[in-house]
This record gives C-alpha cells, sequence and structure tokens, in this order.
C-alpha cells in the first residue's frame, strides 16, 4: 500500500540521507590510512566511491521510479520528456578536485521537476551544518543537533555590497564583476568559499551577490538555488533569464545568485559564456509516492 509523501515529509528524509552519507564521507576522508602523503589525493577519490552508491539506492527506494543522476555524469534514465521528475546528487562536491582541507566540500541533494529545482539538501559534515528548503515550504538551517532555524534573504545596500564567490573556473568573470562594481563607487566585500555553500550565504542574508558556474549537465548547484529560492532570492543566467537543468541543448554559463530580486546586479554583469536555456513556466510538480 502506498501512501501520498508531501514535500515537507520528502526534504526531511532527504535530509536526513544527505547527513548521514556526509558523516560516512567526513570519517573516511578523515582517516589517516586514507589522509596520509602516502595517499595522496586518493583518500577523496575513495570517499566518493564508497558514499556514492548510498546516496543513490537510498534515494531510489525513497521514490521509486524516480532517476537518480549523480554528479555531471549521464542520469540512470534517459528519459526527459516535459514534467520528468529526477534526483541530482552530488557527493562530495568541491570547486577543487581534491579539496585541501576537511571543510572544503559539501553533500547536495536536489530534486528537479522540469528540470527545475523543487527541493534542495546542502551539507557541509566538517561544519555541521546543514541547508534545505522545498518549494512553498520555506528556507531552513541546522547545526549539529540543534532544531532547524528559518533563514532569509536580506536588502541590498547598493553602496556596500558583499560578494561571496566559489573557488571555481568563474574567477575571470567574477573578478571583472567585482572591477565593475568598484568603478561604479561600490563596497564591496569579498567572501570565498564552495560555490553552494556561497549561494546558501546569500540565502541566509550574509552575503548579496554570488557568482557561480553551472556546467554543461548534471545538476550543478540546484541544491543551493532551491535553497536561495526558498529563501526569497533568485538565481539567473548573465542575460537575467532562469535556470533549466538536464537538457540535452543545455550550454554552461555564468550564473548570479542575489539574495534582493530588486537589485539590479546585471549591470556588473560581463557575459564571457553563450546564456543558458530560458525557463519557461511550468505546472505544479506532482504528488510524490513511497512505499
Amino acid at each position: 500500500m502506498t501512501e501520498p509523501l508531501h514535500p515537507a515529509a520528502l526534504v526531511a528524509v532527504a535530509r536526513r540521507v544527505t547527513t548521514d552519507v556526509g558523516a560516512v564521507a567526513l570519517d573516511l576522508a578523515a582517516r589517516p590510512s586514507l589522509a596520509g602523503p602516502e595517499a595522496g589525493g586518493g583518500a577523496w577519490a575513495r570517499a566518493r566511491r564508497a558514499v556514492r552508491p548510498m546516496l543513490v539506492e537510498r534515494l531510489a527506494a525513497l521514490t521509486p521510479g524516480v532517476p537518480v543522476r549523480c554528479g555531471p555524469g549521464r542520469p540512470v534514465s534517459s528519459r526527459r520528456r516535459a514534467g520528468s521528475l529526477w534526483w541530482s546528487v552530488d557527493p562530495l562536491e568541491s570547486d577543487d578536485t581534491e579539496p585541501r582541507c576537511l571543510d572544503a566540500f559539501v553533500v547536495t541533494v536536489s530534486l528537479l521537476y522540469d528540470g527545475v529545482p523543487v527541493l534542495g539538501v546542502v551539507c557541509a559534515p566538517e561544519r555541521g551544518r546543514t541547508y534545505f528548503a522545498a518549494r512553498g515550504g520555506g528556507a531552513f538551517r541546522t547545526d549539529g543537533a540543534a532544531a532547524p532555524i528559518p533563514i532569509h534573504v536580506r536588502p541590498a545596500d547598493p553602496r556596500h555590497l558583499t560578494v561571496v564567490k566559489g573557488y571555481g573556473p568563474d574567477a575571470t568573470a567574477v573578478s571583472a564583476m567585482q572591477l565593475q562594481m568598484y568603478l561604479a563607487g561600490v563596497r564591496v566585500t569579498t567572501r570565498r568559499v564552495d560555490a553552494s555553500l556561497a549561494l546558501c550565504l546569500v540565502a541566509e542574508g550574509a552575503a548579496d551577490v554570488s557568482p557561480v558556474a553551472v556546467p554543461s549537465t548534471g545538476g550543478g548547484p540546484s541544491a543551493a538555488q532551491a535553497v536561495l529560492e526558498a529563501a526569497g532570492g533568485c538565481v539567473t543566467d548573465a542575460t537575467g533569464s532562469g535556470l533549466r537543468y538536464g537538457r540535452a541543448d543545455a550550454r554552461p554559463c555564468l550564473a548570479v545568485g542575489v539574495g534582493d530580486p530588486e537589485f539590479d546586479w546585471a549591470r556588473y554583469a560581463t557575459p564571457v559564456s553563450p546564456p543558458s536555456v530560458a525557463l519557461a513556466p511550468t505546472a505544479a510538480p506532482p504528488v510524490l509516492w513511497s512505499t
């Protein structure tokens, strides 16, 4: 017998799965036998191999029949019909191939409907912090075993902006944006963290703008995008269009997460790559079912 699985219940289970996997990954990466000098960067590769099937199997059991795509690779199911539902997971996402320290990676899980994130979980195991959100249910942060607290974006002060960026390949474009801000007389404070955490900082009102690189395949920063949008912000490409993930004709692009939707960030942006596919309005996601 099946019962409807509502978004609030689904995000709670997805959060538990993500934090469980994050704890396992952290333990594996921290073991001296794996992380010692003789292993080089092998600790992270082994940790990824160990936790990847955990994510895929647990989510597949949670929502039978819903494809799970892991990282930038091909999806488990190649179906891409309108209204399709699929999971995007990234175990040990990091802007570096091999993180230099334990707090440099996150585990992300997102659920996408027709390429649009409707649920997202971003877990930073070493920091003991997790961000999560479901469309229509608000955005939240947990620290350790503490109860979740709601998070919200903040209004932008056009005279003083906090720009947070990841350690990614978009450094040149981000620097160009910062330069234009300086030339316009804007005081800019810069912070640097993992790309997904950068969007989450905007979501909780600790920053105003976050440029992020969006790959041509996979879910990219979709989990953090779900958190930011549920907190009142938005993520668009350099043309101001919304993002849709998992499309064969999608192109890599520089996206920008903004906390205050009224802030005109585009005047400081310098497009450096073709725009992504524009986001068309989509119907509300269907009710999910689980045994």
